[in-house]
Formats: structure tokens, C-alpha cells, sequence
């Protein structure tokens, strides 16, 4: 659900309860959970925005992909939250899970996020490569995975 509307354009924020410690310019590659279970895209982390939920969904509502009520519901009891911005999205070839193990020795799908190494970045590209899929930049005002 998520990885297709920051596939689409309809999504440049990604929410998060704790802080992603990853700098700007990191790529996030998205993989959709089973039945699909495939990396499909990946987008730049080009901003990290750290507020109160209330500040978050003023400032970021259009952004998130979410109703408000969603929101409310994924930041309850929370005093801060994260809005990741997300900008550059390109579409790859599918990797499935298989492949993934394959190319990552190992691979084990994360609960939220996992970061990679650039070794496994390059397995990644490498085996997506033959995409003709164009990439796309998403539009985002200011900065893997299963957030909101």
C-alpha cells in the first residue's frame, strides 16, 4: 500500500515513531510485503523533519499518504514523532525475496527498516538493472520499510 503511493507520487513523507538514523542522501530501497515480497523501487532520504505528532500532521497531512485518524492512531501515547522526506523515486525490476537471499547472503526481511551496506546496494541495483521502468523524482519541500 505504502510503496505504491511513494511509487505514484501521492506519498514523499514517510512516518516514523523513532528516529531513522540515516543521513540525508541515503537511498531506501522499499520492499511490499507478502503476496508481492519483492523490492520494487527505491527513494533518497532528502530531509528529516522531528516535531510533536500534532506539528507533523500540520505541517505534512498532504504528504503522508494517510487519514488524519490513521495518524492519530500510529503516534498515540507519543510525544515526538518523524516525518521522512522522500524525493527521486525509481522503479526496479522486481527482486524477489528469493533473489534478495541470493544476492544477500542471509537476507532476512526487517520488521521496520534494515539498513544496507554498499555492497548490498550494488546487489541490488546490479540485479534490477535491466528495468525499463523511467525513474521519477517526487516533488518534496524540505527530507526500509513499513511505516506509515
Amino acid at each position: 500500500e505504502f510503496a505504491e503511493k511513494i511509487a505514484d507520487g501521492s506519498k514523499t513523507v514517510e512516518l516514523r515513531k523513532r528516529f531513522p538514523a540515516v543521513p540525508t542522501g541515503t537511498w531506501i530501497y522499499l520492499y511490499v510485503t507478502l503476496p508481492v515480497g519483492a523490492v520494487l523501487g527505491r527513494a533518497k532520504v532528502v530531509d528529516i523533519d522531528a516535531a510533536k505528532p500534532s506539528k507533523l500532521w500540520r505541517r505534512h497531512h498532504a504528504r503522508v499518504g494517510i487519514s488524519q485518524e490513521r495518524f492519530n492512531d500510529y503516534f498515540n501515547g507519543r510525544d515526538e514523532g518523524y516525518a521522512v522526506h522522500l524525493a527521486q523515486y525509481e522503479s526496479l525490476s522486481p527482486m524477489s525475496l528469493d533473489g534478495l537471499r541470493k544476492a544477500m547472503n542471509g537476507f532476512v526481511v526487517p520488521q521496520n527498516y534494515r539498513f544496507l551496506d554498499s555492497s548490498d546496494q550494488a546487489a541490488i541495483h546490479l540485479a534490477t538493472k535491466d528495468t525499463d521502468r523511467p525513474s521519477r523524482e517526487t516533488k518534496s519541500r524540505s527530507r526500509t520499510s513499513g511505516g506509515r
